[in-house]
């Protein structure tokens, strides 16, 4: 069928038939387009006015596609609507795809969907001003999408949008993506039956658990903004419409990836502020101002990123399964603020340079890997754990230098560890670091210490009364009183003191010292000097030195 704009104001078609079975659409003749629908304009055609052709309720069995040739046109405007349409694919493999074509002769050409269902559609190396999508679904697990390539769209929308995205190489685009828990009036129609079908043969009680996904490559501007807290369950009855709302039940249901990535260095801005996001990719962003406020992402995903211009706000995930994954990027400049990094179930930050970015009021889990890929966390390269003190010496030296002393203690601890835990470190090396471990957690436990230095004060104690050539007691007590008398407390205060004297520990043994006597008093001052640094060094913390 063929669609000739006119010297008309508006073209409405309106066909409100119902069909018989999901995917198998029945209708009677002329209620439905049983050929592709083929929209054209004819040239020299003079008009002043909007022009609008309208779609309500149709049934494009075959698909359609769009040949609009201006370059002859002297009229201002096009406005194409389709409302409440089913939209199928098209199956002419000689069709020329949804090819828009608009010179530069002053045309605003704008395109509109509300309320479709879309099998497959596609735009390549078309040109126009604004294409909406509004509560659209492009058949989900069905392999269908929603697709962009090589276009000049100033502006591409999105509302409450269910499906597969595509969008490459638009380097003039800016996309708009919408989720709202905003009253959703659904008229009776074929978009509401058949998407009420569709959510019986997925064995789904809301089509907004299907997947969602949007591909965003090499795009000008960016703008993804979340759904507000719900009130009101979904699936209300009024007369004839639905009225729809997304609870914060649904929120957490919500299956969105979102992927952003540019190559050519087109991108000018992202701003993402308030979304619940399955997943999130950022890769291959260098340039541009980028955004991300007030977020409830599960799963993020930044690769090859080194764009100084980013602010990253409140995020933190909200479902099991959850990771947060750096890899080969640099955050130099960047600031990361209110960042919920212990909300994710794994951490991972991989060749990354984070000791310029600039942290403020985040948390970390009890562990930060170092992985090549996050998605595989038990393949571990050889130096992973000198990667992964390189990650903590990093952010440690970050926090220390804008006035966290605090956390940045935390991360000089677990900096040590994974040193500590590096094969390529020597044998020496490492007991270094364990007893340092052991004594003071690396100089942040004074407690440590102190039970260290009780519990070394009491092994030598005991050791040195049972050395003297003439104990006090043989080994074994009667009862707990008789261990008491003859334990001399004096004896433990000597050898706690590095400077002690033999002449006082002849004095309290009560006559001479037999050569383990001797070699206790020694490894005493020796061990118990060892001790004090140690509990010095970890009552001292806040003035430690932790940047490297």
């Amino acid at each position: 069928m063929k669609i000739q704009l006119v010297d008309t104001n508006e073209i409405a078609i309106d066909v409100l038939k119902k069909y018989d079975e999901f995917l198998n659409l029945n209708f009677v003749n002329n209620l439905y387009f049983g050929a592709e629908l083929d929209i054209l304009t004819h040239g020299n055609i003079k008009l002043d006015q909007e022009n609008r052709i309208i779609f309500n309720n149709c049934n494009f069995v075959k698909g359609f596609h769009f040949q609009i040739d201006i370059n002859h046109a002297t009229f201002n405007k096009i406005r194409i609507i389709f409302q409440n349409c089913i939209i199928h694919k098209c199956l002419d493999p000689n069709s020329v795809k949804n090819l828009v074509i608009n010179q530069d002769t002053g045309l605003d050409l704008t395109i509109e969907f509300l309320r479709c269902v879309l099998t497959d559609l596609e735009f390549k190396h078309s040109k126009f001003k604004y294409i909406y999508f509004g509560n659209c679904v492009c058949l989900p697990n069905q392999g269908s999408r929603l697709f962009f390539e090589n276009c000049t769209i100033d502006s591409i929308q999105l509302q409450n949008y269910i499906g597969m995205l595509g969008v490459n190489d638009n380097g003039n685009s800016s996309i708009y993506i919408r989720y709202s828990d905003d009253n959703i009036y659904v008229e009776k129609s074929l978009f509401d039956d058949f998407v009420s079908e569709l959510i019986n043969n997925l064995n789904s009680t809301k089509i907004w658990y299907q997947k969602t996904r949007f591909y965003l490559n090499n795009c000008k501007n960016i703008n993804f903004e979340g759904v507000k807290s719900g009130k009101v369950i979904m699936g209300k009855n009024f007369e004839d419409r639905v009225q729809l709302f997304l609870t914060k039940d649904d929120l957490k249901l919500l299956d969105i990836g979102l992927s952003i990535k540019d190559t050519q260095m087109f991108l000018q801005n992202i701003l993402i502020k308030g979304a619940w996001i399955n997943s999130l990719l950022l890769k291959n962003i260098s340039k541009g101002v980028c955004r991300f406020e007030k977020c409830k992402i599960n799963k993020v995903f930044i690769h090859d990123y080194t764009n100084p211009f980013t602010t990253i706000y409140d995020i933190e995930s909200y479902g099991d399964d959850s990771l947060f994954e750096i890899r080969d990027s640099t955050l130099a400049d960047s600031t990361i603020d209110k960042v919920k990094f212990g909300s994710f179930d794994r951490v991972s930050f991989y060749r990354t340079s984070l000791e310029k970015a600039k942290f403020s009021a985040v948390s970390f889990p009890n562990e930060i890997e170092a992985l090549s890929n996050i998605l595989y966390p038990l393949e571990k390269s050889d130096d992973y754990h000198i990667e992964q003190y390189e990650t903590y010496r990093q952010l440690s030296n970050a926090l220390s230098s804008q006035g966290n002393q605090v956390l940045a203690l935390e991360l000089y601890k677990r900096m040590y560890e994974s040193l500590r835990k590096s094969k390529s470190l020597s044998k020496q090396d490492r007991l270094i670091l364990w007893l340092n471990n052991f004594s003071n957690l690396h100089g942040t436990s004074i407690s440590r210490s102190l039970w260290l230095f009780l519990g070394l004060g009491a092994t030598l104690l005991l050791l040195f009364i049972n050395c003297t050539p003439k104990p006090m007691y043989s080994w074994g007590w009667i009862d707990f009183s008789s261990f008491i008398d003859a334990i001399n407390i004096k004896v433990f205060f000597v050898l706690a003191d590095p400077t002690h004297k033999i002449s006082t520990l002849q004095e309290l043994a009560g006559g001479e010292l037999s050569t383990s006597n001797y070699f206790i008093s020694f490894i005493s001052r020796v061990v118990m000097a060892w001790v004090y640094y140690q509990f010095i060094s970890a009552f001292r913390k806040f003035g430690k030195k932790t940047s490297s």
